[in-house]
């Protein structure tokens, strides 16, 4: 199955999604394009396929049989065509012609050397007597052991001594002819088997050249017939070319209409999938919308409802303002009020003395506990100074506020008050100080309570009367009294 390139659709640009991006529609389902048939698409061009190589056979089975008839037919001895085998046979006759021209070579060199070794033979042929070593070598010992135990006259030892020096010297010449005759007799027969190569192969050449010759002279006899033959052998094959372009057309246009339907499934799906992801988008940014508005709502709402950022200071200033009203001067009212009070006290505490004197007189004297009695002195002492708590001093210092010492001072210590409350209650943001890692070396200023706030105290400035040579009649024994149970253990003097 031939591979057909697929078009890559272009992609559509979609914008990306926001709270105002309009999303179209999802298409209904009778006009969505359903994903073509794979297995149909297969089917189809494998049938289409089959008709092509079937074509495609026949075509080739005719342009054989031109080939065939161009080259003269078949030959009769092998299934090839007279061309082929006249062909064939040049070939065999061009590397006989090779091998030939080797083996005549070769056997020009065997040739050669077995000259020159028969050359060798024959010039040290006159220089031996004995050929065989073995004789020579007996030779030699007879004539050295007759030398030794023979008597004879001077001529004839030295020709014995002649010959025993000529077979000496003969003895490695006589070595010598022995291999080369050897050598001679395997160069005479490799020699002749290359001859009879040399003349095999010109008889095969021979009778090579005379078929060829033959071949020849048939396919000239041939060639009339093939024109006719030929243009109708032509003529059919071009028919089955033209059959195999249309199968090949079919077959592409069935790729291209699986294709495009591939193409249009894709893009619908891609598209429907676009819508999808849009809706689901939107509505996630119509959710996250609402959560954000809601947050801006809670926010307002702990903004409108979060308590003031000085609101401890605040209240501080209304306590200590509170308490430092209870510690003010009383008013005229107020005085009158406490005079009549005073008055009430020491009318009924002279009713219980005259009483006292009386019950004396009648039933005398009796044991009882004995009141310390106060001194009233209508002589105005000095005021002592203010006993604050240390929330208060510590406040004060914070604020800045000067530490009242006196009662008189205390309204104006209350209108400072009602001051930092208003500066506070002013404030929108409150400034918070640094964390101990970020401090930078020099330290702000903080209000600290000094000794110059506290001036003497009253008492100080006045004489002190003990009173101790004041004659006030028999003072009363003092009476321990014991604790009772359940309370704190304390010694009270009258």
């Amino acid at each position: 199955m031939e591979e057909v390139e697929e078009t890559k659709p272009q992609k559509r640009q979609y914008e990306r999604v926001t709270l105002e991006t309009v999303i179209p529609p999802l298409p209904p389902k009778s006009e969505r394009i359903p994903a073509p048939d794979e297995q149909k698409l297969e089917r189809e061009v494998k049938a289409i396929e089959r008709e092509i190589e079937k074509l495609k056979a026949l075509k080739d089975g005719i342009q054989e049989a031109i080939t065939l008839k161009k080259e003269g037919g078949k030959a009769e001895s092998r299934d090839v065509s007279v061309k082929e085998e006249k062909n064939l046979k040049l070939n065999n006759v061009k590397d006989w012609r090779g091998e030939l021209s080797r083996l005549h070579e070769r056997f020009n060199v065997l040739k050669e050397e077995y000259s020159n070794l028969i050359e060798d033979n024959k010039r040290i042929k006159p220089k031996i007597q004995i050929f065989d070593e073995d004789d020579i070598d007996k030779t030699i010992e007879e004539i050295e052991v007759k030398l030794e135990t023979t008597t004879m006259p001077l001529p004839e030892e030295k020709k014995l001594i002649q010959r025993l020096g000529f077979l000496r010297q003969s003895r490695p010449l006589a070595t010598e002819f022995k291999a080369r005759s050897a050598r001679i007799a395997e160069l005479k027969k490799e020699k002749d088997a290359v001859w009879a190569q040399i003349e095999g192969l010109k008889t095969q050449m021979t009778a090579a050249r005379s078929e060829i010759d033959t071949i020849t002279a048939k396919m000239k006899e041939s060639k009339e017939k093939l024109k006719v033959e030929i243009p109708q052998l032509v003529e059919e094959r071009k028919q089955i070319q033209e059959k195999i372009k249309e199968l090949i057309e079919k077959k592409k246009q069935v790729n291209d209409e699986f294709y495009e339907q591939k193409r249009k499934h894709m893009d619908q799906k891609r598209h429907i999938e676009y819508i999808e992801r849009a809706t689901k988008i939107k509505e996630r940014l119509i959710e996250q919308e609402e959560r954000k508005k809601a947050e801006e709502e809670r926010k307002k709402l702990e903004e409108e409802n979060k308590p003031h950022p000085y609101e401890r200071e605040i209240t501080q200033c209304e306590n200590f303002i509170s308490y430092l009203h209870r510690l003010a001067p009383a008013s005229e009212e107020e005085s009158k009020e406490e005079s009549k009070t005073q008055s009430n006290e020491e009318f009924l505490a002279g009713k219980e003395q005259r009483g006292a004197q009386e019950s004396e007189q009648w039933f005398g004297q009796a044991k009882k506990k004995t009141k310390k009695k106060r001194e009233r002195t209508k002589k105005k002492e000095a005021e002592p100074l203010l006993a604050l708590p240390i929330e208060l001093l510590n406040f004060f210092s914070f604020t800045g506020i000067k530490v009242p010492t006196k009662s008189e001072e205390i309204p104006a210590t209350i209108e400072e008050l009602e001051k930092k409350r208003n500066y506070f209650e002013s404030l929108e943001e409150r400034v918070e100080e640094k964390e101990e890692k970020t401090k930078v070396k020099a330290q702000p200023e903080r209000s600290e309570i000094k000794f110059t706030d506290f001036p003497a105290p009253v008492e100080s400035q006045v004489k002190e009367e003990y009173g101790i040579f004041k004659d006030e009649g028999p003072v009363p024994k003092k009476e321990e009294t014991k604790p009772t149970r359940g309370k704190r253990n304390f010694r009270r003097g009258n």
